[in-house]
């Protein structure tokens, strides 16, 4: 066997060899360097590194260990060591390693036992084939562990460019062929007719195929016969990813891959003070719980049996357990058999440490936390991803599942860039999986963030009965409501086509004209048409499953592949297939060019990838096919038709949706209802799974695209309090994604409009979850925004609006939603500047935070919000009348608070004062919480000295509903101009900084003689620590009538 061959040029830097290198210690923990590092079998013990040092925050450009020239960011080093793995890899940071025992692990078998068996003739009819194939042949399954042992060649890259990650130095290490001998695994006879119709499906697919590939880091060396593994180390970004991926060449026969084992390994914490103690999940598709598990906890599962319930949440999988090990030494390496995954994550995850283990006074926070371990895939192009950990975080697996996809002679594969990431503390900020994030959107080109949608959809309250006069009912009305709650989409779901599948077609009784007119009624009551189709499902008794059978996705004995069951079972159609895609891509023109839809609800998409070997290209895997579906769809439907993602494997959707539901189905209860099981945490419909999803996958939202809890449902016909409606409400207007209402809104009471006006207009700013990596029972309960006018962007935008803009009720928030959304173009900030989180308002309003706090729990609790929470870190709470106007980099980072805080409560409207929290830790605000309730508080300094906006009951921004602000000082009047866009009543508080208010005058609506009533006094606290009264806190009732009548929505003050 070779061993590594000498060491090529690194753009231009001489690799240093092992004697120059004598001595060096592997760890350097001040240094912030990430290594991977190989035991080469030859003479020497030699050892390969790939370094970077974290980039200095006071320098634009990142510090390397090379002996190269200062431009060079990163090094390729070879050494003498024996202190690392002798059959894998290790990635080390100062605080935290991961070792991969493994280079590589491959599970396959031979190319025609993948057919399914009901083409070959082979499987007989009996009672066990309508439940599974008992009479066919077994499949020979086979494992080849691939370690440093099996490397012949090792190449060095140039520094090159992936898309969402920067410049990278990389290795190529080129292994040992497989050992697989065809010839003893011959196609039989019975089997060779079959085999030739599918290679000639394969082949027919081939081309479009190969337009998927991504060919970073390939190799295009035709001589390769064995795997090949790319290595590369970020060397721009902070705390530097690991990335590298597999490359399969073509065989002389053809193979079956089952799965790909890119990483097995252990994670190791010891020494560095912090242990891991959360790890987050993803659930495969849109409807699937995720969120973060405390160590040792179990994953929530589906209580529904898996033959209704499976296909939900079947994305990859794990490795056979019976394959034959084949080996290329006598001393093969051996995997440990007493690993037990706990939990397994579809995509990504991240294993993270509440921090160090000391005794805190209040829950901990993200941003407070130890180091985090970030694994996942760039893409779900290739193959899907599972991450697998045992119960106490410590051993790891990655696994790229191909789930039988045909390596063909002429072939390859390859799957997406895998990716690790060990962040260390606090430099991630808020969200210690933002990088990855970042590096998805950018690597995936999640599509820009288009207007924001809040309107209307069908379902909920009409379900499948709908027709053309109920809608036009509904669309009237929403017309009529826009100076309470604007609208600008109006969905029609589920229910006017005869079947699915068959989408040309409408109920004739309920649709006489076609759905082309209702399409033009909504455009005619000033909002966009919606339209829900499934594309890749189709009813058993449809026209297109009677016409077209062989378009149906069917398992290895021929029934059609199990879809689950959403209150029917249906059939999902083979996106593999050239004929189906015509047919999807025929239905979405259909809809847009036809019909006039420039909305389109896409559902059921992982109907396109469902489980089964009876498909028409088994060259493909299933998330090849669902790529393929995506983009079949979106070509169809136009750069310009807004797509609403659902039923979707979350990593497919990425670039091409413009929104993505994040939740399962919400529903008229907190719990799922009978006859489901109540304790169920999979995909039943039900309130608390609708918002557990919108919060733990807020991070999401802005950056992959607009997320879509689904529908706040506001109906008396449900069986939700006020307090679970105001909870949706809360939730909904915090992460701000889209809104959607779906209730028979004439007939909604007046104190559920009031809940839903209150949310109304969206600000486009999505808050942080504070908790999402620390909770202890899966459902966060802390998120935070903050407001401030130091910038004059609201102003500025207000200013300069067009005409358009000005009747587009979503402008402003569409504006500073694409404003806080990840770019990759745009030029990077400080993270702690926070400026994803911040809404803007009009001049004089000042800066405060916005923190949500709930009780998921069945039973009352007293809730406190942990002093960290109330102040952004590196954020200023003070008034700065130096800061610039156009700059977030330019805010002071005054010290704020030292005259306390006003608080008020958004849904209660009671105000309160509270000192500085660090003078007085334990003055914090706790209030008790009801069942399932969630409270807004806003938290504002105080300025003894000028009038402040403290709030209100009119919007839960408390400040949003501002139009300007103006206080003089030299006559002692404030004014305040509230929007006059939609009819609102409630009232406002304002501190006054006098201590007697027996001359304050108030002009509320140009009427003199106001109502006003004292709620609160502040105290001015003196340099000695005494206090004095400084001023009154007043409350003024106010209704603003939406009517362009005179002095509508002002207030004057004279005080």
């Amino acid at each position: 066997m070779n061993g590594l061959s000498s060491a090529e040029k690194l753009s231009g830097c001489d690799v240093p060899f092992a004697e120059e290198t004598k001595g060096e210690k592997i760890m350097a923990t001040d240094e912030w360097t990430f290594r991977i590092r190989f035991l080469s079998p030859v003479d020497g013990q030699q050892l390969i590194e790939l370094r970077q040092a974290r980039p200095s925050k006071d320098s634009d450009h990142p510090k390397s260990h090379s002996t190269c020239n200062d431009d060079e960011r990163a090094s390729l080093l070879l050494q003498n060591s024996t202190t690392v793995s002798s059959t894998g890899w290790m990635l080390t940071s100062p605080f935290w390693s991961i070792q991969s025992s493994i280079l590589l692990s491959l599970t396959y078998f031979p190319a025609w036992q993948a057919l399914p068996e009901y083409t070959t003739h082979v499987c007989s009819s009996c009672c066990c084939c309508h439940v599974e194939s008992c009479c066919g042949i077994k499949k020979d399954l086979f494992t080849e562990y691939f370690t440093v042992e099996d490397v012949v060649r090792v190449q060095m890259v140039e520094a090159r460019q992936i898309r969402g990650v920067g410049i990278c130095r990389a290795i190529q290490l080129h292994l040992r062929p497989l050992l697989y001998d065809a010839s003893s695994n011959p196609i039989p006879p019975q089997f060779q007719s079959a085999w030739e119709t599918h290679l000639e499906h394969m082949e027919h697919n081939q081309s479009e195929l190969s337009e998927q590939q991504s060919n970073d880091y390939s190799s295009n060396d035709s001589n390769n016969t064995g795997p090949i593994l790319t290595f590369c180390l970020s060397s721009t970004q902070t705390d530097p990813p690991l990335l590298w991926k597999v490359e399969i060449p073509a065989l002389k026969t053809a193979i079956a891959m089952e799965t790909i084992t890119l990483l097995e390994g252990k994670l190791h914490a010891a020494g560095s003070g912090y242990f891991p103690t959360h790890t987050y999940v993803n659930g495969f598709q849109s409807w699937t719980f995720s969120g973060s598990i405390p160590r040792g906890a179990p994953q929530p599962q589906s209580a529904m049996p898996d033959r209704v319930s499976r296909a939900f949440n079947a994305g990859g999988a794990p490795p056979p357990t019976d394959a034959t090990l084949l080996a290329s030494s006598p001393r093969p390496y051996v995997p440990n058999d007493d690993f037990v995954p706990t939990y397994t994550s579809d995509f990504f995850t991240c294993i993270s440490s509440d921090g160090e283990t000391t005794e805190q006074m209040y829950p901990p926070l993200d941003e407070t936390g130890g180091p985090a371990c970030v694994m996942g895939w760039l893409s779900q192009r290739q193959q899907f991803g599972i991450i697998t950990a045992d119960s106490n975080l410590e051993r790891l697996q990655m696994h790229a599942s191909c789930q039988g996809q045909i390596l063909l002679p002429n072939g390859r594969i390859v799957t997406d860039w895998a990716y690790v990431q060990l962040t260390t503390p606090h430099s991630y900020d808020e969200e210690p999986m933002v990088y990855f994030l970042h590096a998805v959107a950018a690597y995936n080109e999640a599509r820009p963030m288009a207007n924001l949608l809040t309107g209307w959809c069908s379902w909920y309250v009409f379900y499948q009965n709908i027709s053309e006069t109920i809608l036009r009912e509904n669309f009237v009305t929403l017309k009529e409501m826009r100076t309470h709650v604007p609208t600008n989409v109006a969905v029609v779901d589920d229910g006017y086509m005869t079947a699915w599948g068959d989408w040309d077609s409408c109920k004739p009784g309920q649709f006489p004209s076609s759905l082309g007119v209702v399409a033009d009624d909504i455009r005619k009551n000033q909002m966009r048409p919606g339209l829900w189709l499934a594309p890749f499902a189709a009813d058993k008794h449809s026209l297109l499953t009677k016409g077209h059978p062989e378009w149906i996705i069917r398992n290895n004995i021929g029934l059609p592949a199990n879809s689950s069951n959403c209150g029917k079972f249906f059939y999902g159609l083979d996106a593999t297939n050239p004929a189906v895609r015509r047919h999807v891509h025929d239905a979405i023109e259909r809809a847009v060019k036809q019909w006039g839809y420039s909305v389109l609800k896409i559902d059921f998409l992982y109907a396109a990838c469902l489980e089964g070997s009876g498909k028409y290209d088994l060259s493909m895997s299933r998330a090849q096919a669902m790529h393929v579906a995506m983009q079949t769809i979106r070509k169809a439907a136009g750069s310009t038709t807004f797509l609403i993602g659902c039923g979707c494997p979350v990593a497919s959707g990425i670039g091409i949706v413009d929104a993505m539901r994040v939740s399962a189905d919400t529903g008229p209860a907190w719990y799922p209802q009978f006859p489901f099981p109540w304790w169920d945490h999979g995909t039943l419909p039900s309130l608390k799974a609708m918002i557990r999803n919108s919060i733990t996958r807020a991070p999401l939202g802005h950056r992959w695209w607009h997320n879509d809890p689904d529908c706040l449902m506001l109906g008396n016909h449900t069986s939700l309090t006020d307090i679970e409606v105001a909870s949706a409400a809360s939730i909904v207007a915090m992460t701000c994604g889209m809104l959607l209402l779906s209730d028979d809104l004439p007939k909604v009471s007046p104190k559920r409009m009031n809940i839903l006006s209150k949310i109304f207009p969206l600000t486009g700013i999505p808050a942080v979850v504070l908790d999402l990596h620390s909770t202890k029972d899966g459902i966060p309960r802390l998120l935070r925004l903050w407001a401030t006018d130091k910038f004059d962007m609201l102003d500025s935008f207000r200013s300069s609006m067009s005409l358009d803009e000005e009747f587009d009720h979503n402008a402003e928030a569409t504006y500073f939603a694409r404003q806080a959304s990840f770019n990759p173009d745009r030029e990077s900030v400080a993270l702690n500047e926070r400026n994803r989180t911040c809404i803007h308002v009009t001049k004089g309003l000042g800066t405060w935070t916005i923190v949500s706090i709930s009780n998921w729990t069945d039973s009352p609790v007293v809730s406190c919000i942990p002093p960290a929470a109330l102040l952004p870190l590196g954020g200023s709470l003070e008034d700065n009348e130096e800061a610039s106007t156009d700059s977030f980099s330019s805010a002071k980072a005054n010290e704020p608070g030292r005259h306390g805080y006003h608080t008020l409560a958004f849904w209660s409207c009671k105000y309160n004062w509270i000192p500085d929290h660090r003078k007085n830790p334990e003055q914090t605000i706790s209030r008790r919480l009801n069942a399932h309730e969630t409270e807004i508080y806003h938290i504002k300094p105080v300025t003894p000295e000028k009038p402040q906006y403290i709030g209100g009951n009119l919007h839960f921004s408390c400040g949003k509903e501002v139009r300007s602000f103006y206080v003089n000082f030299n006559n002692n009047r404030a004014r305040i101009c509230l929007e006059t866009n939609y009819y609102r009543n409630g009232s406002i508080l304002l501190y006054i900084p006098r201590t007697t208010l027996d001359k304050l005058q108030v002009t509320v609506t140009g009427k003199p003689e106001g109502q006003w009533s004292a709620v609160g006094n502040i105290p001015r606290i003196s340099d000695n620590g005494s206090h004095q009264l400084a001023g009154r806190v007043v409350q003024i009732p106010i209704e603003i009538f939406a009517d362009k009548r005179s002095h509508d929505g002002e207030i004057e003050i004279e005080y």
